[in-house]
C-alpha cells in the first residue's frame, strides 16, 4: 500500500447481493484508496439491524480499532453506536449509503414494528457527513416519512432535523456492469424473464398469475425464472413450476456469471411485479443485455423508465395489478409476433463508465468534512 493512499473503513451490516456488488465495485475501481471492509452476512434481519455494533465490536474489533481517513457505511449500520464503541473513529468523516430505507417496505412485511430500526437509521443519518441514496425514490421516502415519524413524537417534535438531512443528501446509483448485448439470441417465441429474489416482496405470485392468464388467452411464450433463493420462499414457486413445466427454460439461482449473462441475452422481456424496489439492479442488468423491461409504475421504476415500459400500478389490489401487466405484456408479445421492433431503453447513465467519476469526486470531497 502506498503511503499516499487514503484509508477507508467500509462497513456493511447486512450484505445482500446488491450490497456486495456495490462494495466490490468500490474495492476494485479506486486505486488511490485502501479499503478495509467489515461485513456481516444477510440473514436474521432484525438481529443484524439492532445488533451489528455488538457483533462488530466482538468479531471485527481489530479492524475498527484502526485509524481511517473516511468511513463508508451502509444504512443498516448503527454508525452512531459504532462511533461510541470505538472512540478512535469519533472524528472520522462518515458517508452513509442507502441501498434501501426502513420507511418504504410493504406493510405486510411488518410482522412487528420497524420503528426502532427507523430511529436507528435516523441517528446514523444525523451522525453522517454525507448521505447517498441509490434512487430519488429512496431519498424521497426516507426524508418525507422520516420527518413524519419525528413529528409524531409526543413532544420535542418541532425540530427541523430533516431540512438539515436533506442538505447533505444526494442520489448516486449503484453502478451497473453492462452485459454484452452484441450476442443477443433470437427466439421463435418470446422468452419472458423474471430474475428477482425469491421472496414475497417481489410479488412472484402476481407474476405467475399474469403468465397463467396470458397462457389461457392463447399466448405462446417460454420462461426464465431465476434469482437468489433463501431457506424459505413463497409457496407459489412449487405450484407454478409444475403448471409451467412446458414453458420453463431455466429455473432457480444461477451462480455462474457466464451462464447468467447467457440467460439474460436469451430473454426478450424482463418483468417486475415488485412491491419493494429501491433501484432495480436485476432489471437494469437485463436491459443492458438487450431485454425489454415491463415494470409497474411505482417505486424507483417511475424515474428510470419511460411510460411505454410501465404498466398501471395497483400495489394494494393484486388482481388489478395482474390485469394491467397482462394487458401491457400482451401488447408487447403481439408486436413481437408481428416482427415489430420494441426499442431498448437507454440506461447508460447507470453504467460504471458513466458513474465512476462521480464516485471518485464523492470520495475525494468526503475526506475533508
Amino acid at each position: 500500500m502506498s503511503e499516499n493512499n487514503r484509508k477507508i473503513l467500509l462497513l456493511s451490516a447486512y450484505e445482500a447481493k446488491s450490497h456486495k456488488y456495490w462494495r466490490k465495485f468500490l474495492e476494485e475501481n479506486f486505486s488511490g484508496y485502501y479499503f478495509t471492509s467489515a461485513v456481516l452476512p444477510p440473514r436474521f434481519f432484525s438481529w443484524r439491524v439492532h445488533g451489528n455494533p455488538i457483533i462488530f465490536s466482538e468479531y471485527e474489533s481489530e479492524k475498527l480499532s484502526g485509524n481511517y481517513d473516511l468511513i463508508i457505511a451502509t444504512s443498516m449500520c448503527d454508525i452512531a453506536t459504532i462511533k461510541g464503541l470505538f472512540p478512535n473513529l469519533s472524528d472520522t468523516p462518515v458517508v452513509v449509503y442507502f441501498h434501501e430505507n426502513q420507511f418504504a417496505y410493504p406493510e405486510a412485511e411488518r410482522v412487528k414494528s420497524y420503528q426502532d430500526a427507523q430511529i436507528k437509521s435516523i441517528n446514523s443519518a444525523v451522525v453522517a457527513d454525507r448521505l447517498l441514496f441509490n434512487s430519488f425514490y429512496n431519498m424521497q421516502t426516507f426524508l418525507e416519512k422520516g420527518d413524519r415519524l419525528i413529528r409524531r413524537m409526543p413532544d420535542y417534535n418541532k425540530i427541523k432535523l430533516f431540512d438539515r438531512l436533506a442538505d447533505k443528501s444526494e442520489v448516486l446509483p449503484v453502478p451497473v456492469y453492462p452485459v454484452n448485448s452484441d450476442e443477443k439470441i433470437s427466439n421463435s417465441v418470446p422468452v419472458i424473464l423474471w430474475n428477482h429474489r425469491w421472496e414475497y416482496d417481489k410479488a412472484p405470485e402476481r407474476f405467475f398469475k399474469a403468465m397463467e392468464k396470458l397462457k389461457k388467452e392463447g399466448y405462446r411464450f417460454k420462461l426464465n425464472i431465476v434469482g437468489q433463493q433463501f431457506r424459505r420462499q413463497p409457496e407459489c414457486f412449487n405450484k407454478y413450476k409444475n403448471i409451467f413445466k412446458d414453458e420453463i427454460l431455466n429455473w432457480g439461482y444461477v451462480q455462474d456469471v457466464d451462464k447468467y449473462d447467457e440467460i439474460l441475452r436469451s430473454s426478450d422481456f424482463v418483468v417486475s411485479t415488485s412491491l419493494h424496489e429501491f433501484q432495480g439492479l436485476a432489471v437494469l442488468e437485463a436491459v443492458s443485455a438487450g431485454v425489454v423491461p415491463v415494470v409497474p409504475d411505482r417505486m424507483s421504476y417511475r424515474e428510470i423508465f419511460q411510460d411505454i415500459y410501465k404498466y398501471a400500478s395497483y400495489e394494494r389490489d393484486s388482481e388489478k395489478d395482474v390485469n394491467a401487466l397482462v394487458e401491457k405484456l400482451g401488447m408487447f408479445i403481439d408486436q413481437y409476433n408481428k416482427g415489430e421492433y420494441v426499442p431498448i431503453p437507454d440506461i447508460s447513465r447507470f453504467y460504471v463508465s458513466n458513474l465512476k467519476s462521480r464516485y471518485e469526486k464523492i470520495l475525494a470531497t468526503s475526506l475533508y468534512f
